[in-house]
């Protein structure tokens, strides 16, 4: 057992490491070739106790499957040793570019302004600044002071790919634009029960973090999940799984963001123009943090009522 995460079986082959207090989710299936993991936590501290979980199965890890760059969902990639990590090819050429970017190689520890960039993406790592008292920043120091993180050795893989064949069928598929350009999902088809594994394009009892320029492509995204009205499990990137209707709260409250954002735009914005233009990034995440506020002072309301 461990205080990092809560186990939980979504179908016979699939098992969720539910991070604690809404941190980062992973998932292990059981195929007739081995294990592939998905995501691997944010510390070496609680990857341990997945690979624990993990061997408990008598089979060996045959892959782990990023579902995108950002490092509190591969800080403790570590503990896989040699086994191949794949990601999108986005995620691959991201990494490459903080490689050049801060003179690390893979394998190398990552320079603190590395991590905090790979763990909130540029525009957060921006706003926030090294030096920073927020919390995000004075955890995230607090941790690469006791587990040093490393760039991590990634290979690109094709969305359409299958892992695994047979009575447990996993392939790695793409929603498109959303939560990033760079995301992946896992689509488990397993006995009796088919498994969507969403990484950050789903937050589900959490508040998601807003920072890149696709808010529409993201909105119309979860609105096709639930359109879709699918059976499967859904495993969110934070938080707790659900099922098709789960992604509707997430939605309402990036329509909120967006409409909060749009105010400070010029009108004849568009979102081809605000992909490589941070000012835009630094607006969500002011609107993010407004919204924030106020969803956490509605739930205190509705607690004491």
């Amino acid at each position: 057992m461990s205080d990092a995460f809560e186990i939980v079986e979504l179908s016979p082959h699939v098992r969720a490491a539910i991070g604690a207090n809404g941190a980062s989710n992973a998932a292990f299936i059981q195929t007739a070739d081995g294990v592939i993991v998905v995501d691997s936590l944010s510390s070496i501290a609680a990857a341990s106790a997945l690979r624990d979980e993990v061997l408990d199965s008598g089979q060996s890890v045959i892959a782990v499957v990023l579902t995108h760059h950002h490092a509190d969902h591969w800080a403790g990639l570590d503990v896989w040793g040699d086994v191949p990590v794949l990601a999108h090819t986005n995620a691959v050429k991201i990494l490459q570019a903080v490689s050049v970017e801060y003179g690390v190689r893979t394998g190398e520890v990552l320079p603190f302004p590395a991590l905090l960039r790979l763990w909130v993406g540029r525009a957060a790592a921006d706003l926030l600044g090294v030096d920073s008292t927020n919390g995000i920043v004075t955890r995230l120091k607090s941790l690469a002071a006791r587990e040093p993180v490393r760039l991590p050795a990634v290979r690109p893989i094709d969305p359409g790919t299958l892992l695994a064949d047979g009575p447990v069928r996993v392939r790695i598929e793409s929603l498109g634009e959303g939560h990033g350009d760079d995301d992946l999902v896992v689509s488990v088809s397993d006995v009796g029960q088919d498994v969507l594994i969403l990484g950050d394009q789903a937050f589900f009892d959490r508040v998601p973090v807003v920072g890149g320029p696709y808010l529409d492509a993201w909105i119309d995204l979860l609105d096709g999940i639930t359109a879709s009205g699918s059976a499967a499990i859904l495993l969110p990137g934070h938080g707790r799984p659900g099922r098709s209707t789960a992604p509707r709260r997430q939605a309402a409250y990036l329509r909120a963001i967006r409409d909060q954002s749009a105010s400070v735009l010029p009108d004849d914005w568009d979102d081809e123009r605000s992909r490589n233009w941070h000012d835009v990034n630094r607006a969500l995440l002011r609107a993010y943090k407004q919204e924030e506020s106020r969803t956490v002072d509605e739930s205190r309301a509705e607690t004491t009522e």
